[in-house]
């Protein structure tokens, strides 16, 4: 899975918001080498780029989120 991150003010349809974090993720359900997953990302959107965790709080959010996706 690759995970993407966004910072705008309205997330593109196919990213979720979190409101916890102030942030617009989305995640690809294929297996990318990091340099294609950045690719991947930008392609989704000119402010998109590959998730970097910058806190504890971004990490909760992310694992409950993709603990959901599992469901």
């Amino acid at each position: 899975m690759t995970p993407c991150d966004i910072l705008i003010a309205v997330c593109p349809d196919s990213f979720t918001y979190i409101e916890s974090v102030d942030s617009c993720y989305k995640v690809v359900n294929y297996n990318l080498n990091s340099e294609d997953a950045a690719l991947e990302c930008q392609s989704l959107h000119s402010d998109a780029h590959l998730l970097i965790i910058n806190d504890a709080a971004e990490h909760h959010a992310i694992a409950t989120m993709m603990t959901e996706m599992d469901r």
